[in-house]
């Protein structure tokens, strides 16, 4: 199989499309429906990141967009039963970080609990979401980005593949069993004592 993205195609810079490149293909994967449309985006207004930047420069902590995608899917679709799926915090790699770096994820704490009061607010206004996934359970190999970028509420030794548990895990465990979502502001120092 050749190319990054589709069989025998390629994505300018990354490669020399021998083949043709994935225009085609990305156009029809990512501008399935209007949401998706109104929602993807360079990530800059103005000049300025739309949110807290992450990991990963295509994705911004912007927890408020949550509840307006929602709405509006609920909106424009007649409120059609809604799963979220891979909702998830970029965390950056690189060879000098340590475990403790890894586990100490407080960005991905403050990314789920701002997008999970968000999407508790869309429901508590009518929309039918049935399901809310995490991406991932743990760290894994990115498809396109390799090792470079964490997602894991587990943090994966990838030379000894010990699995450690993040401060995201053990706050999505105790929100889960209904004890941290509450207020509407949080330091770092609350977001320890929530895990």
């Amino acid at each position: 199989m050749e190319g990054w993205y589709a069989p025998g195609h390629c994505f300018k810079p990354f490669g020399n499309c021998a083949f043709g490149n994935s225009t085609e293909p990305y156009i029809a994967a990512h501008n399935p429906t209007d949401g998706d449309a109104m929602a993807f985006g360079s990530g800059v207004r103005d000049g300025k990141p739309i949110g807290e930047p992450t990991g990963s420069s295509a994705v911004f902590l912007v927890p408020e967009g949550m509840e307006k995608v929602i709405l509006f899917y609920k909106e424009r679709y007649n409120n059609t039963p809604i799963y979220v799926a891979e909702n998830g915090y970029a965390q950056a790699s690189n060879s000098s970080m340590t475990t403790e770096d890894f586990t100490n994820d407080i960005g991905r704490v403050k990314y789920m609990r701002g997008h999970l009061t968000y999407l508790a607010s869309a429901i508590r206004k009518g929309a039918d979401v049935r399901g809310y996934f995490v991406w991932t359970l743990m760290d894994s190999f990115e498809w396109n980005l390799g090792f470079t970028q964490r997602y894991g509420l587990y943090h994966v030794d990838f030379k000894t593949l010990k699995r450690t548990p993040k401060l995201s895990a053990k706050w999505y465990r105790k929100f889960l069993k209904g004890s941290v979502l509450r207020g509407k502001t949080q330091n770092e120092l609350e977001l320890h004592e929530d895990a």
